[in-house]
């Protein structure tokens, strides 16, 4: 059984939450926190294997208690926030920083969809300590086609992404004029929270496609909330997704930068559920581009990377650390070396 620690400060919503996820056969709601001191304690005597919390409770900062029950009994914590409001958006992407590895809106109805999605996720989650310390597994291969100038970074996550997204964009040089396209699956209503908490660590310009966006400077674009991301040679633009697609897609985008920008891009996947972005990928490679994958060590879910991999559409697997670090080469060096 997996066990599963629920904190929120709603009596009526724990209950729910644990009729919702005991549903599942493999779910057991272990214990319940209505205030986050309780939670704290309650994560370090019941060992659940995986906690949902809501940031907005009682009995002190949400933040803080993420990062002390990381520090003596580390598991994967699901955020979820009853609310989409601006203000409390950057202290969610924030708590995802301190250790949080999901950004989910709670269910807003009995919608029989909302609920199963919650119960996969938590279900998924249970295996991410034991993924995390797996050997990470550096496969330097072929480097696509490094004589080519570096004229665009396509990257693609999911869960735990944002803190790996904000990572590499933090390592960026000030300098470069290396436009950056983002897919991160995200809930709705967070886009603009994404870009604004991506904007306080990053150099470049962060924006938004609500309408179409140049590339031919330096910026790092993100899609219309709720739709996917697609690039045309120098310009990015945000389209609409079919009802009940994964949005945004990480195949939609990188497809249309293996056929815009060919072997003058670099494709990079990061943690995630499923297999979104391996088959685009494979689709950049092919057509010259230099492709990354993130390592197993590293990821906090090792399957879009890791069904990338397999699947034949990855140059390199590497660590976080490392895929920032050759991130920052390249674009000093517009592909000018290899990046080592």
């Amino acid at each position: 059984m997996i066990r599963v620690l629920v904190v929120d400060d709603s009596a009526a919503f724990r209950a729910l939450l644990r009729m919702e996820l005991e549903r599942h056969p493999d779910l057991q709601v272990v214990g319940e926190a209505a205030e986050l001191e309780s939670a704290v304690r309650l994560t370090r005597t019941l060992r659940p294997d995986v906690a949902t919390m809501d940031l907005k409770m009682p009995g002190g900062s949400g933040l803080d208690a993420i990062s002390r029950i990381m520090a003596i009994a580390p598991l994967p914590i699901i955020l979820l926030s009853g609310e989409v409001d601006p203000r409390n958006q950057q202290q969610l992407l924030e708590a995802t920083r301190a250790g949080a590895v999901a950004l989910e809106t709670k269910p807003s109805s009995a919608e029989s969809r909302e609920w199963l999605h919650l119960r996969q996720l938590v279900h998924a989650l249970a295996d991410v300590k034991v993924m995390a310390r797996r050997s990470a597994e550096h496969r330097p291969l072929d480097r696509g086609n490094p004589g080519r100038r570096l004229e665009l970074v396509a990257i693609g996550a999911s869960t735990g992404g944002p803190p790996a997204i904000y990572k590499i964009l933090e390592a960026l040089p000030a300098g470069t004029c290396t436009p950056v396209v983002l897919a991160q699956h995200l809930a709705r209503g967070f886009t603009s929270g994404l870009a604004t908490w991506l904007s306080s660590g990053c150099r470049l310009p962060v924006r938004i496609a609500d309408a179409p966006i140049s590339l031919a400077g330096p910026v790092v674009v993100i899609p219309a909330d709720g739709q996917h991301l697609v690039v045309e040679r120098g310009l990015a633009r945000s389209v609409r997704a079919v009802a009940g697609e994964i949005s945004p897609g990480v195949d939609v985008l990188f497809n249309s930068v293996a056929g815009a920008y060919g072997g003058s891009a670099v494709g990079v996947l990061l943690t995630g559920m499923g297999t979104d972005g391996a088959r685009g990928l494979g689709l950049m490679r092919d057509r010259g581009a230099r492709t990354l994958a993130q390592d197993a060590e590293s990821s906090v879910v090792y399957g879009m990377p890791r069904a990338a991999a397999e699947g034949g559409a990855v140059c390199e697997v590497l660590s976080l650390a490392e895929i920032s670090k050759l991130l920052n080469r390249l674009v000093q060096t517009a592909g000018g070396d290899d990046g080592r």
